[in-house]
């Protein structure tokens, strides 16, 4: 079962990790998947929903990516990124985190996986992004998430 989260509902202290498996995407690394279990539910992904404003649409090597200024996507920068760090911390405070999200907001563009309406709009006031938070990857000296950004 799938459940987006908000930030109303989303809660660090409920999020767990798998076993240590080998990892396919990553070379001499390992995967662990990630959980989100409370009271009432156990779902084995953390799928959160936000809002990005005055975005542009582009085509990027026959895949697509989102650009978006900081000013006004600030909060919502500011949340994935405190998102990144605490799930990372809470993995493994020893380890240097590698912050590919923040990176990749920092530069105020993301990659979208599975946008294929071509006849959208390019250019959008309010646009809502699912990002899929499948697991953490963790070599001899690192960590980062594996994160999907769904429209």
């Amino acid at each position: 079962m799938n459940l987006i989260l908000s930030k109303d509902t989303y809660n660090n202290e409920n999020i767990y990790f798998g076993k240590k498996i080998t990892n396919n995407i990553i070379p001499n690394s390992y995967f662990y998947n990630i959980y989100y279990l409370n009271d009432l539910l156990y779902i084995n992904n953390v799928l959160l929903q936000v809002t990005f404003n005055n975005v542009t649409i582009c085509e990027y090597f026959n895949k697509f990516k989102c650009c978006f200024n900081q000013y006004d996507n600030k909060q919502t920068i500011q949340y994935l990124k405190e998102i990144e760090t605490s799930i990372l911390n809470k993995f493994d405070k020893n380890l240097q985190c590698d912050n590919k999200l923040a990176e990749q907001l920092n530069k105020c563009e993301i990659k979208i996986n599975n946008f294929s309406n071509k006849k959208l709009k390019h250019n959008i006031n309010k646009l809502r992004i699912t990002i899929k938070i499948s697991g953490v990857w963790q070599n001899d000296n690192q960590t980062g998430l594996i994160v999907k950004f769904i429209v």
